[in-house]
């Protein structure tokens, strides 16, 4: 019976340490409360209306308010080595067939707050039936800041005029 105590304690403060040292999450949430009119939400229409939610352990550190056409995008962490905390948050503006724009937004996650850093289109239309869209990965690069790494494809029948003459292109953002 001692043997079995000791690899409960032994699972329990291993479960303990995990959990002390999660990172912290990023999640995109609607605001859209069904509710047309009147719209309140800062947005050109309600249901555009998101929040993005930096949450660490189950605690909330940040919720900045956005528009998002739809409420759809996507939120996710990068962690440097040093701690740096950087969230990266898709969001797309524009509505109609092939009319929507995507932009990644980086910020760096400060104590009770984001502050974005830049923000980079990384989808949009290219004439009627053409669209042109990088794909990213990120890294942290020598410097210790985050390096976003651009690799575009372009699709349809579009107009060349609307798509960038060079198709891979990297971003440092300072830690």
């Amino acid at each position: 019976m001692g043997q079995l105590t000791k690899i409960i304690a032994i699972a329990a403060f291993v479960a303990a340490s995990s959990i002390a040292q999660a990172a912290p999450q990023a999640t995109i949430k609607s605001r859209f409360s069904g509710q047309v009119s009147p719209n309140n939400t800062g947005c050109e229409f309600p249901d555009d209306a998101v929040s993005v939610l930096v949450t660490d352990n189950g605690r909330t550190l940040v919720e900045e308010r956005l528009c998002s056409t739809f409420g759809r995008g996507k939120a996710e962490t990068f962690i440097t080595h040093s701690g740096k905390t950087f969230v990266l948050v898709e969001q797309d503006t524009g509505r109609g067939t092939n009319a929507t724009t995507t932009s990644l937004a980086i910020y760096s996650l400060d104590t009770d707050a984001l502050d974005e850093k830049l923000e980079i289109p990384i989808s949009w239309p290219t004439g009627p039936n053409g669209h042109f869209t990088y794909s990213y990965t990120t890294a942290e690069d020598q410097a210790g800041g985050l390096e976003v790494a651009l690799k575009g494809r372009g699709a349809g029948q579009g107009d060349e005029c609307c798509e960038p003459a060079e198709k891979s292109q990297t971003v440092h953002i300072d830690p």
